[in-house]
C-alpha cells in the first residue's frame, strides 16, 4: 500500500495567486542565497530572505524572497508521510503551508496539513472542495478541536472545513519537542489525518516497515465519503504544496507514497494580510497591527525578526579536494536499500527539473563536447573487439588532446569524433571543427557541491545533467590499472555519459564520467583509520619477496604516505629507480628497498589471433585482480573453435602441447608450429580461479580465421597488422571405399550391436559469412554410417558445404567432406577417409527402397543428447507431410512417417528398421524441434548412385515455396471432388494438397501465388516426392495441371528454371560480407532493387560501425549506383584509402538507407570464398582493380 520515493519538487516562480507580498525565487537562486539547502547530509532546510529591510515605499519592492516547492507527481491513494523537525514560529506577517491540492481543478480537492496565519498557535487543518461536502462533528472518529463542517469553496471560500490541532502542533510548541510527523491517509472513501510528537512517533514509522495504522490511535481529522461526496472524485490527482515562512527543516520521509506536493511560505496574502491583521487570534491578546504598529502587513519593512534564531545548522567545512576521476552510479543498478545513509536529494539536484544555465556557459559546454565513435579491432584485456562510443572533451586544442573514459578505448582502436553540430573528422583535423577547451579545476570538486554532468546520454544528443556530488573517496574498482579515488555523484547518466566531464556551475572540469555501477567497485584497501595497506602483492615480483598482505604503509623514502594520488606521483618520478618502503607489520616497523617499475613495459603491445581466438600477454589489471603472476598467454577472447570453457575470456595458457608460454612471443612460435587441422593439448587457468590447473584439446582452424599478429609501433604510435606464416597442413584426400554391394545384410546375431557402431559425432565448423541465412559457425550433432567412407547427417548439422567437417571415430578426428545435399528432403551425405579406422570392418548397410506401411512392425534405435542408446519395438502410426514454417530448412514440405514411441521422442538421432532389418528410415529433428522418420526411399537411390561410381545430382531448392493445403480449403480454392476423392483414397483423411506460397521472379511468369498442383505430365501429386520429376535433364518442359483463381489451366513449365542457383561466392570487404540474394530472399521480393545484398560484419570492423542493416540491398556507393558485386567493387575502388564514403542500399520495402563506411584494409583486408568445381577456396580481393589474387588456403585439395 505505501511506495518510497525520492522527493523531485519544482521551484515555482509566478506571481503569488494569494497576492501576498512575496517574490518566490527559482532553484539556483535558492541555493545560492541559502533558502534551500542540505542539512547534515539527512535533512533539507526551507527558508526566506530573512536579512534584507525591505524599502516599502519603493514600487519596484514586489515582496520578500520566499520558496515554494510543488512535487512533480500526484497521488490519488495511499499514506503520504513527512517528518518536521522544526517549523515556522508564530510570526505577524507569515502564512507558510503544506498542502495538496488537484492541479486541473476540476473538480478541486484541497488539503491544508500544515497551515498557519501571523502568530497562531496551534496547527489549522482544513479541507476544501467543490462539491457540497460536509465534515461530520464526530469527537469518536476524530480528537481535532473546532470543529468546521462545510468543505465547499462555494458557501466557505476561506475556512473550508476542518479542525484546529493541539499547541504542540505548530510553531514553538512542536519545535520545542523536537518536531513530529504528519501523515494523510487517503483512498477511495476515507481520508484521515495525524500529528505525532518526536517521543510519540510509531515503531512502523520509525523503523520503516509496513504501516497498518493498528496503533495509530483516533486521527486529528476523518472524512468519510457520503451521498454526493465521494472521497475518490474529491480528492484525487493531488499536488503537494509548501510554503515555509520562516524556515522549515524536515527529514528524511519514512515509507510512504511522497508524490505531488507543495511547500511554501508566503507573506500577508488574503489570509495573513486581510482582516486577520487588524483580528487578534485566540492564543494573542492582541492584534498584528497593534503588536507591529504597522496599520497593514504590506507596511510593515521588516519580517521575520526571530528567524535569525532558529536556522538550521550549516554544512560541516569541506576538506581540501583533490584531483579525482568522476563515478556516476548507474540509476538502475544502485542499491536503495539502505536511504537513511544516502545524502538526501535537495531540489537543486533533481535532473528532471527546470534548472536554467547561462546561455554562454552553455554553448561554450557544447563546443568542448565530441562523441567518439570506436572500432575495437582486437580483443584486448577486458574488452571485447567491437564498436562503441563515448563522450570526451578537449583540453588542449594545439595537441588535440581529448579527455575521455580509458574503458571506452582499449588497445587496436580506430574511428572519428563527431562535434556538437554533427561534424566528423578523424582526430588528426581538428582544426576543421569549432571546438572550445574546457579549463581543469580539479581543486573545486566539493563535497554537497552542485555539478553538471555533459554527455552524449544513451547515444543521443548532448545531455547537460545536474547532480550533487556527494562523496570524493569511493575506491575504484578492483580492474584499474591503479589506486584511484573517485567522486560519487548523484546525476542519472546512462550509456554514452562515459567520457564526459563533471563540471562545476562555472563550467570548469573537475573529472571524468565513468559510468560504473556499484558494483563494479573494489573492497577499500585502506584500514580504519584510512592508512594504505598492501592488499594484493603479485607473485613471482620484487615486492614478493618482501612485502606482506595487511603490511601498512608508513612511508616512501622516509616521506610519510597516506594518500594514493602523492603515492603515484612518487611512483611516477622515481620509474626505474630504487626507493626505501617503510611499512609496519603486526606492530613491528620494517624497511625494503624496492625497485619501481614501468607499468607500461608490462602494458601488451603484441596481439596474436589465431583459429578465432585473440591473445596476448597477461596485462597488470588481470595480475592485480586476480593475484596471478604476470605469465602466460592470456586469451582476451576465445571462439567456438578456440575454446578452454564456459568465459568467453579470462585464461591463461601455460603450454600448448607441452611446450611453455610464458608470453605471447613464445606462444607464437609455439603455434606456428602447428599445422591446420592439428590436435593439440592446452594447458591453462582461469584467471578467477588460478590454483586450479586444467587441460583441454582443442582443434587448430585456420582455414577462416588466418593466424595473425597486431603490434603497437611505438615510433608511429599506430597498432600494425600482420600474418604469421605458419606450417601448410597436409593435403585431405578423401578415399572411396571398395565395398560396393548395397544388398548386404547386417549379422543376424549382433545387428543391434553393430547399428550402434556406425553413429558417430559429428562438428560442422563454418566462417562467421552467415550463409544464405545460416549464423552459426560451429554445430554438432549425430551421423550415420551407411558403409565404411560414407555417413548420413541431418541438414541442421550441416547446413552448407564452406566448412570444416570433424568426425570422431576410435577416439580421434577424421577429416570429412560434403558429397551431396538433399535440399528438399534435409539430408546430406558425408564422405570420409575410412581407412586405418575400426569402421573398415563394417558392411554396408541394407537400405529399403519403398516406405513401410502403416501398423508394419519396425524397431526403433536411437541416442539421445546424453550419447546413451534407446531401442524399443514400435509401429507405423501414419504419414503424414512436414510443412516447415522457417525458410531457415530450405525445405517447403517433406513425405514423413509417424511412429508410436516415447523413447523415440527422447532421442537426437536415430534409425527405423524394419524386420527384414533393413534400414527403413531415419529419425531426424529439425531446428524447430519437430522429429520424424524420413524414409530411405529418396536416399536409397543416390546411395546406389554413388556405390556405383557416379556423381549425384545435387537436389537443390525450388523456385517456388510450396504449403500443404487441406482437402476441405482446396474445394474453397476450386479443386474438384474427382481429386479430392482420389487423394483421400490412396491418403485418408491426412492427404493434403500442394500450393504456391512464394515464387522467385525466375518462374513468376508461369507460376503464382494460390496455384494448386493437380498434377505433374500427368502423373496426379500426392506425395512431395512427385515434385522430383522437375529434376528430369532430359526434357526441356513439364506439363503442369493446376487450379488458379478457381480454374484448371495447363502450364508449359521450363524445366531449367525450376530450381534456384546455390550460392558460389562470398566477399569481405571491410568487414562486411556480402553475396547475392538466396532463395528465401527471393521468395519476399520478387524485384529487388540489386544483384548483392550484406548479410553481417566482423566485429570492430568499419562494416560494423556503420551499423548497415543486414539483408539490404546495396543499390551505390556515394551516389553512383551499383547493382552486383563488379559494379560494387568498381565504385568502392575509386575511393581513396583511409577515408569515409557513403554505401546506399534499400531494405525489402524499399526503405533507403545511407551509411558511412571507413575504407581501411589495414585490420581487415578483403577476400572471397569462392566455390568452383565444387570445391570452394579463400582468396584475397585486391581493390586496385579489384582482381581476385591467389588463393590464400584451399578448403579442400
Amino acid at each position: 500500500m505505501t511506495v518510497e520515493q525520492e522527493l523531485l519538487p519544482r521551484f515555482y516562480t509566478d506571481d503569488d495567486p494569494t497576492h501576498g507580498y512575496v517574490q518566490y525565487v527559482d532553484a539556483n537562486t535558492a541555493q545560492a542565497s541559502g533558502f534551500a539547502r542540505a542539512v547534515n547530509n539527512s535533512q533539507v532546510y526551507l527558508g526566506v530572505d530573512n536579512s534584507t529591510v525591505l524599502n516599502v515605499s519603493s514600487s519596484a519592492t514586489t515582496g520578500r524572497r520566499s520558496v515554494r516547492l510543488e512535487s512533480l507527481h500526484t497521488f490519488d491513494q495511499g499514506i503520504l508521510i513527512t517528518d518536521f523537525a522544526h517549523v515556522p514560529s508564530g510570526v505577524c506577517g507569515a502564512w507558510p503551508a503544506y498542502w495538496t491540492y488537484d492541479y486541473a481543478e476540476n473538480p478541486y480537492g484541497e488539503v491544508d496539513i500544515i497551515e498557519g496565519v501571523n502568530d497562531q498557535v496551534g496547527d489549522d487543518i482544513s479541507l476544501h472542495t467543490s462539491a457540497q461536502c460536509q465534515l461530520t462533528d464526530d469527537s469518536t472518529s476524530q480528537s481535532g478541536t473546532d470543529v468546521r463542517t462545510d468543505c465547499s469553496l462555494k458557501t466557505n471560500y476561506v475556512d473550508g472545513c476542518g479542525v484546529s490541532g493541539p499547541s504542540n502542533s505548530y510553531g514553538d510548541p512542536f519545535n520545542g519537542q523536537g518536531g513530529g510527523v504528519w501523515a494523510l491517509f487517503l483512498r477511495q472513501d476515507e481520508l484521515a489525518i495525524w500529528m505525532f510528537p518526536r517521543n510519540g512517533i510509531p515503531d512502523e514509522i520509525s523503523s520503516g516497515g509496513q504501516l497498518t495504522l493498528d496503533k495509530w490511535g483516533v486521527p486529528l481529522l476523518h472524512f468519510a465519503s457520503s451521498s454526493g461526496c465521494r472521497v475518490s472524485e474529491q480528492w484525487k490527482n493531488q499536488t503537494i504544496v509548501s510554503s515555509p515562512s520562516q524556515g522549515l527543516k524536515f527529514t528524511n520521509s519514512p515509507p510512504g507514497l511522497l508524490h505531488e506536493q507543495i511547500f511554501n511560505i508566503d507573506f500577508c496574502g488574503e489570509n495573513a494580510g486581510g482582516t486577520n491583521w487588524n483580528e487578534s487570534s485566540t492564543s494573542a491578546s492582541q492584534s498584528c497591527a497593534d503588536s507591529t504598529g504597522f496599520p497593514t502587513c504590506a507596511a510593515t519593512p521588516r519580517h521575520l525578526l526571530l528567524a535569525a534564531a532558529i536556522a538550521s545548522a550549516r554544512l560541516p567545512a569541506p576538506a581540501q579536494p583533490r584531483c579525482r576521476a568522476a563515478y556516476i552510479a548507474d540509476s538502475t543498478s544502485a542499491d536503495h536499500s539502505s536511504r537513511s545513509s544516502s545524502p538526501i536529494i535537495t531540489p537543486a539536484e533533481s535532473s528532471a527539473a527546470t534548472v536554467p544555465i547561462d546561455t554562454s556557459l552553455k554553448r561554450d559546454i557544447l563546443k568542448s563536447m565530441v562523441q567518439v565513435a570506436v572500432r575495437q579491432t582486437r580483443s584486448y584485456q577486458s574488452s571485447f573487439a567491437g564498436t562503441y562510443q563515448a563522450s570526451a572533451f578537449l583540453v588542449n586544442q594545439d595537441f588535440g588532446l581529448f579527455f575521455t573514459a580509458a574503458h571506452a578505448v582499449q588497445g587496436p582502436c580506430e574511428g572519428y569524433i563527431i562535434s556538437h553540430n554533427d561534424e566528423r573528422c578523424p582526430p588528426q583535423k581538428l582544426e576543421t571543427l569549432d571546438l572550445v577547451c574546457l579549463t581543469l579545476s580539479p581543486e573545486c570538486a566539493i563535497v554537497g557541491s552542485h555539478v553538471y554532468l555533459i554527455g552524449n546520454d544513451s547515444g543521443e544528443k548532448v545531455n547537460i545533467l545536474r547532480g550533487t556530488i556527494s562523496r570524493l573517496d569511493t575506491t575504484s574498482p578492483i580492474s584499474f590499472d591503479s589506486n584511484v579515488e573517485l567522486i560519487q555523484a548523484s546525476a542519472a547518466g546512462k550509456g554514452g555519459c562515459s567520457g564526459g566531464p563533471l563540471l562545476t556551475l562555472d563550467g570548469e572540469a573537475i573529472g571524468i564520467c565513468l559510468g560504473l555501477s556499484r558494483t563494479d567497485q573494489a573492497e577499500i584497501d585502506t584500514d580504519k583509520n584510512g592508512l594504505l595497506v598492501a592488499s594484493i602483492i603479485i607473485p613471482e615480483t620484487e615486492a614478493n619477496n618482501f612485502l606482506k598482505v595487511n603490511d601498512i604503509l608508513l612511508s616512501i623514502n622516509e616521506k610519510p604516505m597516506v594518500d594514493f594520488s602523492e603515492l603515484e606521483e612518487v611512483f611516477n618520478s622515481t620509474v626505474g629507480e630504487k626507493v626505501q618502503v617503510g611499512v609496519v607489520r603486526f606492530g613491528k616497523k620494517l624497511s625494503f628497498d624496492l625497485t619501481v617499475h614501468d607499468l607500461s613495459a608490462i602494458t601488451p603491445t603484441q596481439i596474436l589471433s589465431d583459429s578465432g581466438a585473440t591473445l596476448h600477454d597477461v596485462p597488470y589489471r588481470t595480475a592485480v585482480c586476480w593475484n596471478v603472476p604476470l605469465r602466460g598467454m592470456y586469451v582476451a577472447s576465445s571462439s567456438l573453435n578456440f575454446s578452454l570453457g564456459g568465459h568467453a575470456s579470462g585464461y591463461i595458457i601455460s603450454s600448448i602441447n607441452n611446450i611453455s608460454t610464458p608470453n605471447v612471443v613464445e606462444g607464437e612460435k609455439a603455434l606456428s608450429k602447428i599445422q591446420d587441422r592439428e590436435r593439440v593439448a592446452v594447458r591453462y587457468t582461469l584467471a578467477s580461479r588460478n590454483t586450479r590447473v586444467q587441460t583441454t584439446q582443442i582443434t587448430i582452424d585456420r582455414h577462416w580465421n588466418q593466424m595473425t599478429l597486431t603490434h603497437f609501433n611505438p615510433k608511429s604510435e599506430e597498432w600494425e597488422y600482420s600474418r604469421v606464416h605458419t606450417i601448410q597442413s597436409g593435403s585431405l584426400d578423401i578415399k572411396n571405399s571398395d565395398t560396393t554391394d548395397i544388398e548386404s545384410k547386417l549379422p543376424e546375431a549382433h545387428w543391434i550391436s553393430e547399428l550402434k557402431r556406425r553413429f558417430v559425432q559429428v562438428t560442422w565448423i563454418a566462417p562467421a559469412l552467415c550463409l544464405d541465412e545460416n549464423p552459426e559457425t560451429r554445430l554438432e550433432g549425430f551421423g550415420f554410417i551407411i558403409y565404411n567412407g560414407l555417413l548420413l547427417v541431418a541438414k541442421t548439422t550441416c547446413p552448407h558445404d564452406l566448412c570444416d567437417i570433424y568426425i570422431d571415430i576410435d577416439g580421434r578426428e577424421v577429416f570429412g567432406q560434403v558429397l551431396h545435399i538433399d535440399c528438399r528432403q534435409n539430408w546430406v551425405l558425408i564422405q570420409y577417409d575410412a581407412a586405418n579406422t575400426s569402421t573398415m570392418s563394417l558392411n554396408t548397410v541394407d537400405l529399403a527402397t519403398g516406405p513401410p506401411q502403416e501398423l508394419d512392425t519396425v524397431t526403433f534405435v536411437g541416442m539421445d543428447d546424453d550419447n546413451n542408446f534407446h531401442s524399443a519395438k514400435t509401429a507405423i502410426t501414419g504419414s503424414f507431410i512436414a510443412d516447415f514454417l522457417s525458410s531457415v530448412q530450405h525445405a517447403e514440405a517433406i513425405d514423413v512417417l509417424q511412429i508410436d514411441s516415447d523413447i523415440a521422442r527422447m532421442c537426437f538421432s536415430g534409425v527405423i528398421v524394419n524386420e527384414s532389418h533393413q534400414i527403413a528410415g531415419f529419425w531426424l529433428i529439425m531446428r524447430n524441434d519437430v522429429r520424424y522418420v524420413l524414409p530411405t526411399t529418396g536416399i536409397a537411390s543416390v546411395v546406389r548412385k554413388i556405390l556405383a561410381g557416379g556423381v549425384p545430382k545435387p537436389r537443390k531448392t525450388f523456385n517456388f515455396r510450396l504449403e500443404v493445403i487441406p482437402p476441405k480449403d482446396a474445394r474453397v480454392m476450386g479443386v474438384d471432388d474427382e481429386y479430392i476423392g482420389y487423394g483421400v483414397r490412396v491418403n485418408g483423411a491426412q492427404h493434403r494438397f500442394f500450393g504456391v506460397k512464394r515464387t522467385t521472379r525466375e518462374v513468376g511468369e508461369y507460376i503464382r501465388h494460390g496455384d494448386i498442383f493437380l498434377s505433374i505430365n500427368g502423373k496426379i501429386v500426392n506425395k512431395f516426392l512427385d515434385f522430383d520429376a522437375l529434376d528430369n535433364t532430359e526434357a526441356e518442359t513439364a506439363e503442369l495441371l493446376v487450379v488458379r483463381d478457381g480454374n484448371q489451366i495447363i502450364v508449359d513449365f521450363p524445366l531449367k528454371i525450376a530450381t534456384d542457383v546455390t550460392t558460389d561466392r562470398v566477399s569481405s570487404i571491410f568487414g562486411m560480407v556480402f553475396q547475392r540474394p538466396y532463395t528465401s530472399i527471393k521468395y519476399i521480393n520478387q524485384d529487388f532493387p540489386s544483384d548483392l545484398i550484406i548479410t553481417c560484419s566482423a566485429p570492430g570492423s568499419p562494416g560494423q560501425q556503420s551499423s548497415m542493416p543486414y539483408d539490404n540491398f546495396i543499390t551505390g556507393v556515394n551516389g553512383i549506383t551499383v547493382h552486383d558485386r563488379n559494379s560494387f567493387l568498381d565504385a568502392v575502388n575509386q575511393v581513396p584509402d583511409e577515408t569515409d564514403f557513403t554505401i546506399q542500399s534499400e531494405d525489402w520495402n524499399g526503405k533507403v538507407y545511407n551509411d558511412i563506411v571507413r575504407k581501411s584494409s589495414r585490420a581487415f583486408g578483403p577476400y572471397e570464398f569462392v566455390k568452383e568445381g565444387g570445391k570452394w577456396n579463400k582468396v584475397r580481393l585486391q581493390l586496385d582493380g579489384w582482381k581476385a589474387d591467389l588463393p590464400i588456403t584451399l578448403q579442400q585439395k
